[in-house]
């Protein structure tokens, strides 16, 4: 449950039944990847080699219609820590898309507007007090408490370093374990 997801893709296409295609030509990971075609989901040998090829690329997860995992398939996604749902068919596809697609362009709205919030304190000559503390109220952060600047320094064989983003929503996903909702 670590991983991030940085978008959606729907593995659905009937060119994935072909065993010259790689899907991997099609991701760049982060993609929280669906796969409801029968004809995919009921061929394990299939299905089995498109995971693994996406997992090289690291996909977040899989969502899989209910009744269509097979124990293969439950089998390699826990040995491998990669999150598995089952997808409920009372939830259509065009409104999981709309409810995952809101919260990324949600977030990264609001990551933009706290960076730019960050950069007007730190480079900002005339900086407004009250100016500044609406802003912050705004994004439902204060900055009447003590606040703290950490920044780190990855060296070059840390698996974080792949992603900016990635690593910005890894260490809001730890603070929030520890009760730290402000990052």
């Amino acid at each position: 449950m670590y991983r991030n997801i940085r978008w959606i893709y729907f593995a659905d296409c009937t060119q994935c039944l072909s065993d010259d295609f790689k899907v991997s030509q099609l991701i760049h990971g982060g993609e929280l990847v669906i796969v409801t075609n029968a004809a995919l989901t009921d061929n394990d040998d299939k299905m089995l080699s498109m995971i693994v090829e996406m997992n090289q690329k690291n996909i977040a997860g899989l969502v899989i219609n209910v009744g269509q995992i097979s124990p293969m398939l439950t089998e390699y996604c826990n040995d491998n820590e990669l999150p598995l749902f089952e997808l409920s068919y009372d939830l259509h596809l065009i409104d999981l898309s709309q409810i995952v697609c809101k919260a990324l362009v949600e977030e990264e709205s609001n990551t933009n507007s706290i960076d730019q919030l960050l950069a007007a304190i730190i480079y900002s000559s005339n900086i407004n007090d009250a100016d500044i503390k609406i802003r912050a109220g705004y994004l439902g952060t204060s900055i009447s408490d003590k606040n703290h600047i950490v920044v780190l320094k990855l060296n070059k064989n840390n698996k974080l370093q792949d992603s900016y983003e990635n690593l910005q929503r890894y260490i809001r996903y730890e603070f929030k374990n520890y009760g730290l909702q402000k990052c």
